[in-house]
């Protein structure tokens, strides 16, 4: 399982964490007990709920080919992204449709959760850098103090990625999009290249199928359900 971190730092609203925003350990003995996996995705989902206050960098947010360009994100898109996994999508769902892997038992989508809660835990606390106290001149001196970990840049990461999805991608919550795009995929001849009446989807819709891949992979390896 992950192991929880914990380091104070300040958020981008100069607030300060004097104390886990949750107790890992007292968390999972309390749910565990819990008689229902149904109980038990609640306890989860409020648990999730708990750590929506810390906001990221805004400069994680910022897309390399357009610098200028960082949407104004939130805790409260965060909670979206929450509500829309805990109430509208399946994780084996997309687990089947973007991987063609068979679904997960309760007992192992729990221990996936169990994971990803830490995940997201370590997401909200500091990484120990010696030099995050030196003065910042350059874009360079900005990364080389950075206190952000591995974790809160992956979620920065899928925050900005969500936001950016059209509806079409985003409320769709069976995949047909994704469906329907690897049977027009399928049906290229790639000698002669694809033509417009093959591929109806705009082409950024196939980067946003290779990070959906990508995403769900990083889940396969470290037994996560981002």
């Amino acid at each position: 399982m992950f192991q929880p971190k914990f380091k104070f730092r300040p958020n981008t609203k100069g607030l300060i964490l004097t104390k886990p925003v949750i107790n890992l350990p007292t968390t999972f003995k309390q749910i565990e007990e819990l008689p229902t996996f149904k109980n038990k995705l609640l306890a989860y989902y409020k648990r999730f709920y708990k750590l929506r206050r810390f906001e990221c960098n805004p400069t994680l947010y910022t897309t390399k080919d357009i610098p200028y360009n960082t949407p104004d994100l939130n805790y409260q898109d965060y909670v979206a992204l929450l509500k829309r996994n805990f109430k509208n999508i399946s994780y084996n769902t997309k687990r089947e449709v973007i991987l063609n892997l068979p679904p997960l038992t309760e007992e192992e989508l729990e221990e996936r959760l169990k994971n990803t809660l830490v995940f997201v835990f370590n997401h909200t606390v500091a990484k120990d850098n010696p030099q995050s106290d030196d003065p910042i001149y350059t874009i360079e001196d900005l990364e080389k103090t950075s206190i952000d970990n591995e974790e809160t840049k992956i979620i920065s990461t899928i925050l900005r990625l969500d936001n950016e999805f059209p509806s079409e991608i985003k409320y769709d919550y069976k995949l047909k999009w994704f469906i329907e795009l690897n049977k027009q995929l399928d049906s290229v001849d790639w000698e002669k290249g694809p033509t417009k009446k093959q591929i109806k989807y705009p082409l950024e819709y196939m980067g946003y199928k290779q990070y959906l891949i990508t995403l769900m992979r990083l889940n396969e390896s470290l037994k996560l359900c981002l």
